[in-house]
């Protein structure tokens, strides 16, 4: 299953850098799935028992993915002003790097033996749910200030992405994990599956996200 998400990962990166419109949004949005492939790729090499490798994928994409995809929600909706977008993304990355250097960088593994698994996950919940909450309340305010009725619709099928996939990791991967449940990733993985093969599909079909696929005549 990891190997399918990595795979379907590096296809959305590649077909979001090569065909987006705007440069700032679309390097966001390929990182974001950069650091999918990344976190996959961690899952496989637990597997290959190269612990000190996994833990270090794991725990950078755990902190790695919310800030981008904050960064990225703040950038395409283009909601604030260029200063505010400036403070509010550059608050997150900084979080976000604090928030990876105060853990050893251990596997899940490691964590429970030593008796921190809760904290660790507790502690990211603490700022890694408010900014998926946040995310997903911008993307809502930009799909209910558009007036455009094609626009709309484009944005109502973002939301369809990005709200559940937002909550389903706000409670699978973070509040699950902080009160101690450990297997929560199975589920997790169809899911992005899914999300995965429907971004694929409605950017082909609908450009969504400003991502227009050149097809050839």
């Amino acid at each position: 299953m990891t190997l399918v998400i990595l795979i379907l990962a590096i296809m959305v990166s590649v077909i979001s850098y090569k065909n987006a419109e705007r440069k700032n949004h679309l390097i966001l949005f390929s990182l974001i799935f950069v650091s999918v492939a990344i976190a996959a790729l961690a899952n496989e090499l637990d597997l290959a028992n190269m612990k000190s490798i996994n833990a270090f994928l794991t725990q950078f994409s755990e902190h790695i993915i919310v800030a981008l995809v904050f960064a990225f929600c703040i950038k395409y909706t283009n909601l604030f002003k260029i200063r505010v977008q400036r403070i509010l993304i550059s608050l997150v990355f900084i979080t976000a790097t604090i928030s990876f250097l105060l853990f050893p960088i251990l596997t899940n593994h490691q964590k429970v033996k030593l008796g921190f698994y809760n904290n660790y996950y507790l502690f990211l919940s603490i700022w890694c749910i408010p900014a998926i909450l946040f995310s997903c309340v911008v993307m809502f305010l930009s799909f209910k200030g558009e007036k455009n009725a094609s626009l709309k619709f484009r944005k109502k099928l973002e939301l369809i992405l990005v709200i559940p996939l937002g909550l389903g990791c706000t409670i699978n991967l973070l509040i699950l994990r902080a009160i101690g449940c450990r297997k929560t990733w199975v589920p997790n993985g169809y899911f992005l599956i899914l999300e995965l093969l429907l971004i694929m599909f409605f950017v082909a079909k609908y450009n969504i996200f400003d991502i227009k696929v050149i097809r050839k005549k």
